[in-house]
C-alpha cells in the first residue's frame, strides 16, 4: 500500500483485527499506515514501512487492549505511537473510557533512519513498550525522541468533552542510538503525566556527545546504560556485537517473551530488539 491520500488501512469499531506482513510506504504526513479506532484486542505484527512523512499506526478511541509486535519502521520521518490525538467522542464504542488504549504492549520493533521521534505516547493506560531498537542516521533537532502527551475525547466541533492522560506507561529494555545528536530527550505536557512514565534498563547514546535537554530525567537512572550499543553495523544490522554492553543487560518481562530472531530469552534479555 503506497501513496494513500489517507491511512493505508483503517478500521473502526471492530474486535480482533490482526494486521500483519503488510508493507506500505509513502504515508502523507498527517496520517499513519495503519489506524485502528475504537477496536479492542488488535494485533499489529510483522509490517513493514518505509519512505514515509507519516506515523505506523495508531490504536486509539478508548480500545482495550493490542500488541504492536516485530514490525520495522525503516527510512522515514516517525515512529511509533502509543495511543493516538484527540478521538472524535461521536466514533467511541467504550463511551466511559478514560483512555485511547489501555493495556497496550509494544515489543520488538525496529525505528530504524527515523529521525523524529521514536515513540509518540498519548493517553495511553498499563502501557509496555518494551525491548525496541531506535536509530536515527540524523536527528531533527526541533523534535522529541520521545514525546509524551495529553490528550482529549472531542466532539464535532472539536470541544472537549473529556481530558485523556498517560497512566501506568512502563519503558524499558529499549535502546536509543544516534551518531550525530539528539536535542531533545522526552518532552512531555502536562505535569501531571510526568510522574506516570516509568523507566528502568534503557540505553541512552550519542556519538555526538553533550547534554540533551529533556522535561522527564533519564540521565543516571541507575539501571540504565549511556554507552555505544556496539552494534554490528546500524542500520544494516542492529544485532549486538558478541561483547556489546547491551547482553544480558535488560529486565525480565512478561510482554517480551523472545527476540527480533524468535529466539526465546533465557535469563535477563538484552536490551533492544535483538
Amino acid at each position: 500500500m503506497h501513496n494513500n491520500r489517507y491511512a493505508g488501512i483503517k478500521s473502526s469499531q471492530s474486535q480482533n483485527l490482526t494486521f500483519i506482513d503488510n508493507e506500505f510506504s509513502y504515508v502523507p504526513a498527517s496520517h499513519m499506515a495503519i489506524e485502528a479506532v475504537a477496536v479492542d484486542d488488535v494485533i499489529v505484527a510483522g509490517n513493514y514501512e518505509h519512505d514515509s512523512n507519516g506515523y505506523f499506526d495508531e490504536i486509539k478511541g478508548g480500545a482495550n487492549g493490542g500488541i504492536i509486535f516485530h514490525n520495522l519502521v525503516l527510512d522515514s520521518k516517525r515512529g511509533i505511537i502509543a495511543g493516538g490525538d484527540e478521538t472524535g467522542y461521536q466514533y467511541l464504542v467504550h463511551t466511559k473510557a478514560t483512555y485511547e488504549v489501555q493495556n497496550l504492549q509494544v515489543w520488538d520493533n525496529v525505528i530504524a533512519n527515523v529521525n523524529e521521534e521514536a515513540f509518540r505516547i498519548v493517553g495511553c493506560t498499563n502501557c509496555d513498550i518494551v525491548n525496541n531498537t531506535y536509530y536515527s542516521n540524523s536527528p531533527t533537532r526541533i523534535q522529541a525522541v520521545i514525546r509524551f502527551l495529553s490528550d482529549a475525547f472531542v466532539d464535532k466541533a472539536g470541544y472537549i468533552i473529556r481530558h485523556i492522560y498517560n497512566a501506568n506507561v512502563h519503558l524499558n529494555n529499549n535502546i536509543f542510538f544516534t551518531p550525530d545528536k539528539f536535542n531533545y530527550m522526552i518532552a512531555k505536557s502536562p505535569a501531571q503525566d510526568a510522574k506516570q512514565l516509568i523507566m528502568s534498563h534503557n540505553l541512552f547514546w550519542w556519538a555526538a556527545g553533550g547534554i540533551v535537554g529533556s522535561d522527564v530525567p533519564y540521565l543516571r537512572e541507575p539501571t540504565s546504560l549511556y554507552v555505544d550499543p556496539d552494534l554490528t553495523s546500524p542500520p544494516a544490522n542492529m544485532h549486538p556485537l558478541s561483547a556489546s554492553p547491551v547482553i544480558n543487560k535488560g529486565q525480565l518481562s512478561n510482554v517480551s517473551t523472545d527476540n527480533w530472531d524468535g529466539v526465546c530469552w533465557s535469563g535477563n534479555p538484552n536490551m533492544g530488539a535483538y
